[in-house]
């Protein structure tokens, strides 16, 4: 049996509703512009999706949800392509100890969960499904009763539908927006919402924060509502969202700098771990302020060095360093040609990595330089390298990608030889040796090898 039509018709929870009434099995395929999803249903359950396709898709989603850090992905990716037997990232994590296979089972289940909502912003397309045998499915990753998806009664979607004309999509992005000085007073949030909106700095995407706070996508779209409603959030233009605007909470996190500041930096530090109520309002914005009776001079001078000699706190710094080395040779180099559609070229590569990167928005472009400095203070502050790990582990991950797209740019409008040749001279400005405060050991040719490969 074939059922076919389009979504302007037949909304997809409907469709999915008629499947879960008559317990069919088949694959059910949505599709609008040029996105297509493939649900396999197996009677009246959802038990597969391509999203789940990607490679290292669910190394990703683990990390990005801090069920493990990315180190940990990392080795378990090294030995699944060292492996002769096909074993899958998730398995190779569970064999280790990483994760249990609760904690797998629960995190594909509710990305897949995930996935599904956001096919149901899809206002246009079609949909198809085919009815099929069940051995002709693949194995489930996940087994997703529709009904409770569907939202058990009708309050919930009526609701959902009403969300989503504050916030349409994933892709929409959400800034502070601090009241009057006047109007001020303790605002009356639950824990969920503080988490959302410490993320609001005009930057981060909808499905960015998300994945960051691991809430679900009805319960992150209804937080965001309600604190628009209330005045608290507004949504970004495009043009407004982007890599070079300012953070929309810089004002209120200003106020609040010197109340979290007195504490001192060990303080804060704790703070942000432990997200007390005036620490998550301080971090409002993503940006960690100035620090404590320091003039910008001298903080500037504490993590910008010079040359190699000077060293830096973290990897993080000798990378932005390579990186700006990098970006000021492209400008000089005609070939490359930097016009007015290169203005904000490192900005247009950076902006959708650090929506994939979340607790990399410490790193922020300014025209087309990577500044690290309020990281690079950040990890100053920091006694081990155990307090900062997330965070660099989202910038490194970032940084690797932003180098690769790079190189990939650099290939395509100068040769790939040329474009080797000049990656290799902005590594070889920062020779083997350069001091690190942590991670000591990290090569920064190994690291600009394996992005550019």
């Amino acid at each position: 049996m074939e059922l076919e039509g389009r979504l302007t018709a037949f909304p997809l929870p409907e469709v999915l509703q008629f499947l879960a009434h008559g317990k069919m099995t088949g694959i059910l395929s949505v599709s609008s512009g040029e996105s297509e999803v493939r649900l396999e249903i197996r009677d009246g359950k959802i038990v597969n999706s391509s999203t789940m396709d990607r490679p290292n898709k669910v190394g990703e989603m683990l990390a990005r949800r801090g069920v493990v850090p990315r180190s940990q992905i990392e080795e378990a990716l090294e030995a699944q392509h060292a492996d002769q037997k096909g074993r899958l990232i998730g398995q190779i994590l569970v064999e280790r100890g990483r994760i249990s296979e609760e904690q797998l089972r629960n995190t594909i289940q509710l990305q897949v969960e995930e996935d599904i909502w956001g096919l149901f912003g899809w206002r246009d397309g079609e949909f198809k499904f085919e009815h099929g045998d069940p051995s002709q499915l693949r194995p489930a990753i996940a087994e997703i009763e529709i009904g409770p998806l569907l939202l058990e009664d009708s309050q919930r979607w009526d609701e959902w539908k009403i969300i989503v004309k504050t916030v349409p999509d994933n892709s929409a992005v959400f800034g502070v927006a601090p009241p009057s000085v006047a109007d001020r007073k303790p605002l009356a949030l639950q824990e969920q919402e503080w988490e959302v909106l410490r993320r609001l700095n005009g930057r981060l995407n909808v499905g960015s924060i998300i994945a960051s706070t691991g809430f679900s996508t009805f319960e992150t779209y209804r937080i965001l509502n309600t604190l628009v409603s209330a005045g608290l959030a507004a949504r970004r233009a495009a043009e407004e969202g982007g890599p070079t605007a300012a953070p929309a909470g810089e004002a209120l996190q200003a106020e609040r700098a010197d109340e979290a500041g007195a504490h001192g930096p060990e303080a804060a530090l704790d703070a942000v771990e432990s997200g007390s109520a005036p620490a998550r309002l301080w971090r409002v914005g993503g940006f960690l302020g100035r620090r404590w009776g320091e003039s910008e001079k001298e903080e500037k001078a504490a993590v910008s060095p010079k040359g190699p000699e000077a060293g830096f706190v973290t990897p993080v710094g000798l990378c932005g360093a390579c990186l700006n080395d990098l970006m000021d040779a492209l400008g000089a180099n005609p070939a490359f040609a930097f016009g007015e559609r290169d203005r904000n070229l490192l900005g247009d590569l950076w902006w959708p990595i650090v929506n994939s990167c979340p607790k990399a928005d410490l790193l922020a472009v300014r025209g087309n330089h990577l500044d690290v400095e309020q990281f690079e203070a950040f990890a100053a502050m920091a006694d081990k390298e155990e307090t900062i790990q997330g965070c660099y582990e989202d910038a490194m991950e970032a940084l690797g990608r932003l180098f690769s797209r790079l190189c990939a740019l650099a290939s395509q409008r100068l040769g790939g030889r040329n474009a080797q040749r000049l990656f290799a001279s902005a590594r070889d400005a920062w020779p083997p040796g350069v001091p690190l405060r942590f991670h000591k050991s990290f090569q920064l040719s190994a690291f600009m090898a394996k992005a550019m490969a």
